[in-house]
C-alpha cells in the first residue's frame, strides 16, 4: 500500500510536470523566429528544435528572402547563417538592422565560419550573438530563448 501511494504521489508530480511544460510552451507561442539558411537540413533541424519548444518558425533559403520576409512581417527574433547565395549574412544583418522595427531585434548569427574575423564580423554587422556549427540543437535554443528572455527549461 505504501508503494502505492508513492505511484500516486510521482503521477501528481508528472501531472504537474507536464501541466508546467504546456505552460511554459503556450508562453513562447506567438513569439516568431525568422531562420535564414541555405542548407535545406539545416532550417528542418533548426525549425524542428525551435516549433518543440513552442516558437512559430518561418524559414528563408538565402538572405535576400530572408530581408523580403522581415519586411512582410516582424519576427521577435532572426537566426541567420553566414554564407548564403544572393546575399550573405553579413549584409542581410546589416539590411534588417536599418529596417524599421529590427533596430534592436536579437539576431543570432549560426555559421561555419570559425574564425575570430569571421564572428568580429558578424557582430560589426549586428548580431547580437553567433553561434559557429556544428552547435548542437540544444545550444541553439538556448541562445535564441536568452536572447528573447525565456530563460526557462527549453525542452
Amino acid at each position: 500500500m505504501t508503494s502505492s501511494g508513492a505511484g500516486m504521489v510521482k503521477s501528481k508530480s508528472t501531472l504537474e510536470e507536464l501541466d508546467e511544460l504546456r505552460q511554459t510552451r503556450e508562453s513562447r507561442r506567438g513569439k516568431s523566429v525568422l531562420v535564414v539558411d541555405d542548407s535545406k537540413l539545416m532550417r528542418e533541424m533548426i525549425t524542428k528544435a525551435l516549433s518543440r519548444a513552442g516558437y512559430t518558425v518561418v524559414t528563408a533559403a538565402e538572405g535576400l528572402e530572408g530581408v523580403e520576409r522581415a519586411k512582410e512581417r516582424e519576427f521577435d527574433i532572426v537566426t541567420a547563417d553566414v554564407e548564403m547565395p544572393r546575399m550573405n549574412g553579413y549584409d542581410m544583418v546589416k539590411k534588417l538592422r536599418r529596417l524599421s522595427g529590427y533596430e534592436r531585434k536579437p539576431i543570432a548569427m549560426f555559421s561555419s565560419k570559425v574564425e575570430e574575423i569571421d564572428i568580429a564580423l558578424g557582430m560589426d554587422a549586428g548580431a547580437d550573438e553567433y553561434l559557429t556549427k556544428p552547435a548542437d540543437q540544444a545550444e541553439l535554443l538556448k541562445v535564441v530563448m536568452g536572447l528573447l528572455g525565456d530563460t526557462d527549461d527549453p525542452s
